[in-house]
């Protein structure tokens, strides 16, 4: 939440984190606007997460 996402988006980008994935995506702008890494997962768009793989 120290993002200034909304609690449910906070525990999913958690539990991504608890999961250790690299990557996390959505296509929530909220999200997209305010976090784009997390120690060390990126935060993407699914169409940019495939343009950039």
């Amino acid at each position: 939440m120290a993002f200034g996402v909304k609690h449910m988006d906070a525990l999913h980008l958690a539990s991504a984190l608890t999961a250790k994935c690299d990557w996390f995506l959505t296509t929530d702008k909220g999200i997209l606007k305010r976090v784009s890494v997390i120690d060390g997962m990126k935060v993407a768009n699914p169409v940019d997460f495939m343009m950039e793989n």
